[in-house]
């Protein structure tokens, strides 16, 4: 077969064009990190990646959940501290008004001091954390503890039982963060029940403390108010306990979740980005073969007759 020049042209541009498409895709991959630039050099890998980085941005979802829910319980827990040692001071005002020994006066300071400490209590139930109230169940955006709506002069833990706006206060819903699939942690504690639960004389919290005040104003005693006492002291250090037991569990899922997305991280690593070592080295050698060629393809096609009638 007669090789003319017009071959020699033709084969020497589509070898450069396939000289350039090569350099091209290394020059790409060094540029983005990337093995495959687009699908349809390797359709496999590129569904196993899009797999991967769905997954992936699911699990950041899953720990912002649980960074939300860290801070919610976090808050709460420094909350229920406070009101355990509030308690310890509770306890030692009403042991103090058990005895029928003081005066008039040393009782109306007793009753001004636990009256004092009914409003710290108030201000924990009235805990917030981005301005969204921890014991208000669902009704984040009200505070529970208020006025009372039968009796202005009075503050109470008010019970949500319809539109916030209409009703302010607390219900007993719970919220919950998802951290997988089929795993809720409960947010909030139920502030409803914490301070409206009726005490062995069917005084809730506030109306217990309102009574114990009341008592001490009069020159009564409150040691029969003991009892009352420890049950609502027992319901706050139940359910701190089972806050504590949240918290431990969730501390355990954001380690899970924390080593998920580095395995996750990695695997994608294996399947997308390429070895920038191997890369670099392959794009110089593709350059020393792209050079070769050209310089190649200017000596063959540089004959015409002019040259040779020199």
């Amino acid at each position: 077969m007669r090789v003319t020049h017009g071959m020699l042209a033709s084969q020497f541009l589509a070898n450069y064009e396939r000289s350039l498409a090569r350099l091209d895709r290394l020059q790409g991959q060094l540029a983005t990190g990337k093995r495959v630039l687009k699908p349809s050099e390797d359709p496999v890998t590129a569904v196993m990646t899009l797999r991967g980085q769905a997954e992936l941005r699911a699990i950041e979802q899953y720990r912002r959940n649980g960074d939300t829910l860290l801070s919610w319980v976090r808050t709460t827990d420094a909350a229920l501290f406070e009101a355990e040692d509030l308690f310890k001071t509770l306890r030692e005002k009403m042991v103090q008004g058990a005895s029928d020994t003081l005066g008039e006066q040393s009782m109306a300071a007793l009753a001004a001091e636990i009256a004092q400490i009914k409003e710290q209590f108030g201000a924990i139930a009235n805990t917030s954390i981005g301005g969204r109230f921890l014991f208000a169940g669902t009704n984040t955006g009200e505070p529970p503890y208020g006025p009372d709506p039968a009796d202005p002069t009075k503050m109470v833990f008010r019970e949500a039982a319809g539109p916030a706006v209409q009703n302010p206060g607390g219900n007993d819903a719970v919220i919950e963060a998802t951290l997988k699939p089929g795993i809720d942690l409960p947010m909030n504690v139920i502030g409803k029940t914490l301070f409206n639960t009726p005490d062995r004389n069917g005084d809730t919290f506030f109306a217990f403390l309102d009574k114990v005040v009341e008592r001490l104003k009069g020159g009564q005693t409150v040691g029969d108010l003991l009892g009352a006492l420890d049950d609502h002291e027992d319901r706050f250090l139940r359910t701190h306990t089972t806050l504590g037991a949240v918290e431990n569990r969730l501390e355990m899922m954001m380690r899970r979740l924390e080593g998920e997305a580095a395995i996750t991280e990695e695997l994608l690593s294996r399947q997308a980005d390429v070895d920038i070592a191997e890369t670099i080295t392959r794009l110089n050698m593709q350059e020393n073969v792209h050079r070769a060629a050209l310089a190649t393809g200017a000596r063959v096609l540089l004959p015409t007759l002019v040259d040779f009638l020199r």
